[in-house]
């Protein structure tokens, strides 16, 4: 996909573009690859240290770092974080989901029965499902991906291990940012965050985003476009410095996802299926070709020429041939997903070598995703996916530093509940059914 980028800065982008108005400086010196290498501060054990520093197999990237990269959203990961596959994997309903490994342990499947076996944290905050999860990078310090079980810091899981994003905080100064980027299939997305401090204690910033494009297949029926991209997204965070050694971090956010669901074409279909005597139950095309077209003669009537354009002939003329896009179903299909939380994180530092830490938060979505999956205007199949999801967690840490720094420790209590409910009615040319139902676990 061919992409056009124009950005517009403001704030703190004055001194840049001096810099690059003024003449060139002479360097004398011998230049290293060191000489470039930002320190990168990491919390991938709970207390903040220098990613050189931290004895664990981790990959740390700044914000910048993955917005010079081209990295939108987390999936981009994929190409620089080692031993990770991180993907967007819609289901046959057209749920949108995480599908995160780390060294080959993870989980593909969205099922509330199911932990991820790859965790992924939002400031500390724990997400319980994957749906929704591929989270698009906007106003972000830090991506860390750990790999290997953290379950000592991170809980019971993270048995591959975990994925853990860090907000940019709240500046001291006002300033802002917009981003623009423009693209084919009339792609725009839109970012924009700034600084807006309230007092010299009291700091906040705030953080705008909106992701369009089109889809690359069309439904005939309708026009619909499938596979296209409609998100808006907002984030807010206030930062309260209480005192020295007191700080209060209030952040929300909110997002909303209102698609027509995935890009799908028919490839093919299985006419002769006639029943259990050739290996199988009778398929669903049979059904729709004998029963329900009301066409006379052998079971594969529907696919003589005679009948090609029959209305009530499920057949070839809905396949497509390599590199078609055209879609014929008439089924609704839509991907609509609305999340939003409040977390609230309190960093008391009691004395030099104590110091308290309170993560407070809530979250929830709700889901709704329908995908007409044969691809056709009969009723063969329409996969139905109803998600709703609530989330409540409490974590308090105790960290210390004893005998000259040469004893670091830590001490934590985590509480999870989350319940919720997820009904997956499918309904075939010649049977309804429905799976699911609530779910509700305590940790």
């Amino acid at each position: 996909m061919q992409k056009h980028l124009f950005k517009w800065f403001s704030g703190g982008s004055a001194a840049s573009l001096a810099l690059l108005a003024s003449p060139l400086t002479t360097i004398t010196s011998p230049v290293y690859a060191s000489d470039f290498l930002e320190e990168v501060v990491v919390t991938a054990r709970k207390r903040e240290e220098s990613v050189q520093d931290t004895p664990i197999a981790i990959s740390a990237f700044t914000g910048e770092g993955l917005e010079l990269r081209g990295v939108d959203d987390l999936s981009g990961l994929n190409n620089f974080a080692p031993n990770l596959v991180l993907r967007q994997s819609p289901n046959n309903s057209g749920v949108t989901n995480a599908a995160v490994y780390i060294r080959g342990i993870g989980q593909n499947d969205f099922t509330p029965v199911s932990d991820p076996g790859v965790g992924i944290y939002v400031d500390g905050v724990y997400l319980g499902r994957s749906v929704g999860a591929v989270l698009d990078l906007v106003d972000v310090e830090r991506v860390e991906v750990l790999r290997g079980p953290q379950g000592t810091l991170f809980g019971r899981n993270t048995i591959g291990g975990a994925v853990s994003l860090t907000s940019k905080t709240p500046a001291e100064e006002f300033g802002g940012k917009i981003d623009v980027k423009v693209g084919t299939d009339d792609r725009r997305d839109i970012k924009a965050s700034f600084d807006l401090p309230i007092s010299d204690t009291l700091l906040t910033r705030i953080s705008l985003a909106s992701f369009q494009q089109d889809g690359y297949v069309t439904r005939v029926g309708d026009g619909k476009d499938l596979g296209d991209d409609n998100t808006k997204a907002a984030r807010f965070t206030a930062l309260w410095l209480a005192s020295d050694d007191l700080k209060i971090t209030v952040s929300g956010d909110y997002s909303k996802d209102d698609e027509n669901g995935p890009a799908l074409v028919l490839t093919g279909m299985e006419p002769l299926n006639f029943g259990a005597a050739v290996g199988g139950p009778p398929s669903q095309v049979l059904w729709q070709n004998t029963i329900n077209s009301g066409v006379a003669g052998p079971p594969n009537a529907c696919f003589l020429p005679a009948n090609l354009n029959n209305p009530g002939c499920f057949n070839q003329r809905y396949i497509q041939s390599a590199g078609g896009n055209k879609n014929f179903g008439t089924d609704p299909t839509e991907s609509d997903l609305e999340s939003w939380g409040l977390s609230a994180t309190f960093d008391w530092n009691i004395t030099d070598d104590l110091t308290f830490k309170s993560i407070t938060a809530y979250r929830e979505f709700d889901g709704f995703f329908s995908n007409d999956n044969d691809g056709g205007p009969q009723r063969v199949s329409l996969l139905i996916d109803i998600f709703e999801h609530e989330q409540f967690s409490q974590e308090f840490q105790l960290l210390g530093n004893a005998f000259d720094d040469r004893l670091k420790w830590i001490l934590g209590v985590y509480y999870f509940e989350e319940e919720g409910l997820n009904f997956n009615p499918v309904r075939f040319a010649n049977v309804h059914i429905q799976s699911g139902g609530l779910f509700d676990s305590d940790s």
